[in-house]
């Protein structure tokens, strides 16, 4: 069959095939880095996200301290330190909120988003609360605590969507929160 075709026909024939194989293996290398690059620009996403979320949590505890030191000294000190504190809270809140717009979160990872992005819809509540001294230091700290817990939560989650090891909680609920007997029961 090959004998009766002509030379430039044969020539086309036997390099047709090593050049489709090679297109090919060109287009599948090129989807394959187009996948890589997806997903790293998703752990950096991701990582970007964490760090907002960590950061928050942090700033939400220390808040939490600076708010039973001024509610337990019923006004007498901490002010300064409470409202420099509340500024570092709101930055990071705005840090936490500018990441989590731009998250494209996952199934595991958005109901826990979700759950701290409504625990902080009640920021200002808490803040009116400890400035208004309407609740023992204890259980306006409780407040602080949770919400950290939530954003520690949403960290394990997108720690573990990227692969990462969990984040330790640095939890002042052991620090602040006095026996269950001596709690208050309202």
């Amino acid at each position: 069959m090959l004998k009766n075709l002509k030379v430039g026909t044969k020539l086309v024939a036997i390099l047709v095939a090593p050049v489709v194989v090679l297109l090919l293996l060109a287009i599948i290398g090129v989807r394959q880095r187009l996948d890589v690059a997806q997903a790293a620009d998703r752990v950096q996403q991701l990582t970007q996200f964490a760090q907002a979320d960590y950061k928050l949590a942090t700033e939400f505890e220390k808040e939490g301290i600076y708010s039973a030191q001024y509610m337990a000294t019923r006004k007498a000190a901490g002010k300064a330190e409470l409202e420099a504190q509340r500024a570092k809270t709101d930055e990071a809140k705005r840090a936490f909120d500018d990441a989590a717009k731009n998250l494209d979160a996952s199934a595991t990872l958005l109901p826990k988003v979700k759950q701290a992005t409504s625990r902080l819809v009640n920021l200002q509540t808490n803040r009116t609360s400890v400035d208004a001294l309407q609740a023992d230091p204890p259980v306006a700290v409780d407040q602080y605590v949770n919400t950290a817990k939530t954003l520690y939560e949403v960290d394990t989650r997108s720690s573990e969507r990227r692969g990462g090891a969990r984040p330790r909680s640095q939890s002042m609920h052991r620090v602040w929160s006095p026996p269950a007997s001596s709690r208050s029961t309202r």
